[in-house]
């Protein structure tokens, strides 16, 4: 119970000195004399570190605000009780308080003694605002509020920090590990993101009632330079503290694991590595750059820890590396941390350990249990003795054993290849098509093939009928494989199961897959080692098989845990993680989340090309999704350029298919927004034409192109052809789309559009009105108004000379896009354009003057200075009695 007073009594100092860091200078020196009448030792140490605080530059200025009280606002929040309080300042519970939707927060408010930190709060929550996954407490939003105090709002967690958790709860090892290593995804994902935490600690670690853990405090983390991968500045928990973090070497993202060390050791043990209570500060930094904690079996048991018996020299080894002095030898990243403790788990040998024979033995005889006991000292010698030379065989046969089973496979499998492929038909090549076809033939027709060499072979050919998007084909396949009656399927089975799934994710018989993907998930969770690829696949499948915004967290989680399986099993599967990592980019930009789906099909890209699969029809997949992300995040341009590049790719190496008509759609859509219909149409001719000789049927692909040909149709003016394309977009997107979908919005929003570009009369206006209000009625109840839709109503007010009405909703649609866009943006833009205009209309000139200038130049570099949206823009700060870019350098030209 030692360590537990000790603990207590610091919170109890660090109590006292947050009071007294909230009086001015005379009120703090009469209570620091109150103090020393009854407690003299409590009285010196925290002078001792007021004064160390006040040698720091501005900590202790005068505060510049009141503190934060119930009732009273932070950005949209409306404060309700306050949670904790600490060095960095207050967390309150809050609630939205504008009524766009019910959610309570976390808010935080950062001391504001540091000049330039709000200022620095306001960049960096746009960046780790992208951090999303299921054990990070995610940054939703930040800022200053009106009395100037920097806020943070995070996702509030129900639960109580680690060090409690593990006292109170007396959990068991296995859920001790279960939680670290979730805390470890997470730190591994935000690494992955360049994101680095640098204030690891069992505060900002929370765990609620079904022991599923949060990180919290990433709102003062740092990004690492994209180049460099460091950065210098950092916080400080001095008994997690990293030596690099007091001698100021780079902070990278080793300074995490060894963090994560620290955590582990407590979890084993009940205490933190270092005890740096009531040190002078020598002491401090030496202890923290020098001293290596001892080894935790070798501490007594202690309130919080588990039974020193529990702690193996294996998790000794593994939070001591982690812990290492020197960042060069700690683990390499935190993957590499959490292999160790996977290899601990199975009882294989950790790299934290000696490699040596007798830790190999004991590691095989820990895997290979004796079923008959050993009776005597005898025995046990004998088989000790021998133990190298059974192992050694062992390993051998195994090795022979598995390489005669391979070649014998593969034989069996190119045999069957040659037969198939030397057989001819007259003297006309094979088709593709043809081709597969006589393989599903011929392996019906091969009773007597061995099993798993007919299983591997339909594998093989499902996934050619996958790839060309002969879905009912490959549907009958991995139905068959699927369907094999078995009491503990093996890995083929359960991959053909999840493999059925996507087959009907792609036929939109979304309840089917669900149970199969169900299943395969359920059976995939059992294999081990390099078969849980399989699972990866399986969770990927399963995170792509719903359309329903209300499954969208489900989707990602599972997305997520997709990639995190995939990239753990390690490198050598660089084509399944490209597809796991461009799925969950998928599922990142369906949830309106672009700006981390770039990150995602990025990442994807790279692992096909050092692949050597730079030239392949799944690189110009990858490539598209990267294109429709960038148009997403409004990066018009840049999308169009590359979407070229993958159609003209796509055409190389795999000629006409669905694939490259799914492209051209897509293409069609970007080349709408920079103003070109004509190109548009011209394009969208040619994926129908492709769809219609590939026989597709009607769904959600020819949806979107009846939506990119009616948007054509009504920017070159042909307003009946474009509504003939609108009813027939209603009416597929009724059979193939979830009620609550947000792709039914583009009708009515896309009629709005037509109708006011041009408008003729009040009645070209009033059909606007009528389909923006048919939009608003289509958004969810329980989510924020989309930017799209507010920015149409404001543009309708505009129209309507109803200034105040548009300046309110173009402000909340530039705060919508700013959360979402990349800050280049031709939709920020817009925003700010008709803002402008508003504030023109109502007369506040100078003001509108500046925003107008801004926008249109922006929209010339985003669109082109030839698009419609910049002319108007040019034209309405023209009339704000603002001079236009162009104008300017016309003027200075002269």
């Amino acid at each position: 119970m030692g360590v537990q007073r000790e603990s207590d009594a610091a919170q109890e100092l660090e109590r006292r000195l947050d009071e007294l860091l909230e009086l001015d200078a005379d009120a703090r020196t009469a209570r620091l004399a109150e103090l020393a009448a009854h407690d003299p030792d409590a009285a010196r140490r925290l002078a001792s570190w007021l004064v160390g605080i006040e040698n720091s530059a501005g900590f202790l200025e005068p505060a510049a605000s009141p503190p934060p009280a119930a009732d009273q606002l932070a950005g949209t929040w409306r404060l309700l009780r306050p949670l904790g309080r600490g060095g960095m300042g207050e967390v309150w519970l809050a609630e939205r308080a504008d009524g766009a939707f019910r959610r309570q927060v976390a808010i935080k408010f950062i001391r504001a003694d540091r000049p330039g930190l709000g200022e620095r709060l306001t960049q960096e929550r746009e960046l780790l605002a992208r951090l999303e996954h299921p054990h990070i407490a995610r940054l939703l939003d930040g800022g200053v509020d009106a009395d100037g105090r920097p806020f943070l709002a995070t996702e509030f967690v129900d639960g109580v920090a680690l060090d409690r958790w593990c006292r109170e709860r007396t959990p068991s090892l296995e859920a001790r590990l279960a939680v670290f290593r979730q805390v470890a995804a997470a730190v591994a994902y935000a690494h992955a993101n360049l994101v680095v935490h640098r204030d690891l600690k069992p505060a900002n670690v929370l765990v609620d009632a079904q022991d599923n853990a949060k990180l919290l405090d990433f709102g003062i983390a740092k990004l690492l330079d994209a180049h460099a991968g460091e950065t210098t500045q950092h916080a400080l928990t001095p008994n997690a503290a990293a030596p690099e973090q007091l001698t100021g070497a780079p902070i990278t993202t080793r300074t995490d694991v060894h963090a994560l060390g620290a955590l582990l050791y407590l979890l084993l043990c009940g205490r933190m590595p270092l005890d740096a209570h009531d040190l002078p500060l020598a002491d401090l930094v030496r202890r923290i750059c020098e001293e290596m904690p001892p080894a935790t079996g070798t501490l007594p048991d202690e309130a919080g820890g588990v039974p020193a018996r529990e702690r193996s020299r294996d998790l000794d080894a593994i939070a001591l590396k982690a812990l290492a002095k020197a960042p060069e030898q700690r683990y390499a990243s935190v993957d590499a941390l959490l292999v160790d403790l996977d290899n601990a788990a199975a009882s294989r040998p950790v790299g934290a350990r000696s490699a040596g024979f007798g830790y190999r033995a004991r590691r095989f005889l820990r895997r290979n249990r004796i079923a008959v006991g050993v009776g005597s000292a005898f025995t046990a010698a004998l088989l000790l003795g021998a133990l190298g030379i059974v192992w050694q065989a062992r390993v051998a046969v195994r090795e022979r054993d598995s390489a005669l089973y391979l070649a014998e496979r593969n034989d069996a499998a190119r045999d069957f290849l040659v037969r198939l492929l030397s057989e001819k038909k007259g003297d006309a090549p094979l088709q593709p098509r043809e081709m597969i076809a006589r393989a599903a033939t011929a392996l019906e027709q091969a009773p007597s093939m061995r099993g798993d060499v007919l299983a591997m072979m339909s594998s093989v050919l499902g996934e050619l009928e996958l790839e060309r998007r002969d879905y009912a084909e490959a549907e009958r396949t991995f139905r068959r494989l699927a369907d094999k009656p078995a009491a503990e399927p093996d890995e083929t089975t359960i991959d053909a199961m999840c493999q059925l799934g996507a087959t009907q994710i792609a036929q939109d018989k979304l309840e089917d897959a669900r149970r199969w993907l169900d299943r395969g998930v359920v059976a995939a969770r059992r294999l081990q080692g390099s078969q849980r690829v399989t699972l990866g696949r399986c969770l990927s499948y399963a995170g792509m098989r719903s359309r329903d915004p209300v499954e969208l967290e489900q989707s990602l989680a599972l997305s997520r845990e997709a990639v995190d399986v995939i990239d753990h099993v390690g490198g050598g599967y660089p084509s399944r993680q490209s597809a796991l990592h461009n799925n969950y980019a998928n599922v990142l930009a369906f949830a309106g989340r672009p700006r981390e789906a770039i990150i995602e099909f990025r990442r994807a890209l790279d692992l096909l090309t050092d692949a050597g699969r730079g030239r392949s029809a799944d690189y110009s997949t990858a490539q598209g999704n990267l294109a429709s992300a960038m148009a997403d995040a409004g990066l018009t341009q840049a999308a169009e350029h590359e979407y070229a590049q993958a159609i003209a790719l796509r055409r190389e190496a795999s000629g006409e298919s669905i694939g490259l008509a799914q492209q051209e759609i897509s293409q069609a859509s970007v080349l709408l927004e920079l103003g070109r219909a004509d190109d548009a149409l011209r394009v969208l001719d040619d994926a129908q034409a492709i769809l219609d000789a590939h026989a597709d049927p009607p769904g959600l692909r020819f949806a979107q192109l009846h939506l990119r040909r009616a948007g054509a149709y009504a920017d070159l003016g042909l307003r009946e052809n474009a509504e003939r394309e609108f009813k027939q977009t209603e009416a597929l997107y009724a059979k193939v789309l979830s009620p609550r979908s947000k792709a039914h919005l583009n009708v009515p929003l896309g009629r709005a559009a037509m109708w006011m570009r041009g408008a003729r009369d009040d009645a070209d206006l009033d059909r606007a009105a009528a389909a923006i209000g048919q939009a608003v009625a289509q958004e969810r109840a329980d989510a924020p108004m989309s930017a799209r839709t507010l920015r149409s109503r404001a543009e309708l007010a505009l129209y309507r000379d109803a200034a105040a009405a548009a300046a309110a909703d173009a402000q909340l649609a530039r705060a919508r896009d700013a959360a979402d866009l990349d800050p280049a943006a031709w939709q920020l833009a817009l925003d700010d354009a008709l803002l402008g205009e508003a504030m023109r209309q109502q007369g506040r000139g100078s003001e509108a003057r500046t925003l107008l200038d801004s926008a249109a130049a922006r929209l010339d570099a985003a669109l082109g200075a030839g698009h419609w949206r910049s002319a108007q823009a040019h034209a309405w700060a023209q009339a704000a009695g603002g001079a236009t870019p162009a104008q300017r350098d016309n003027a200075s030209g002269s």
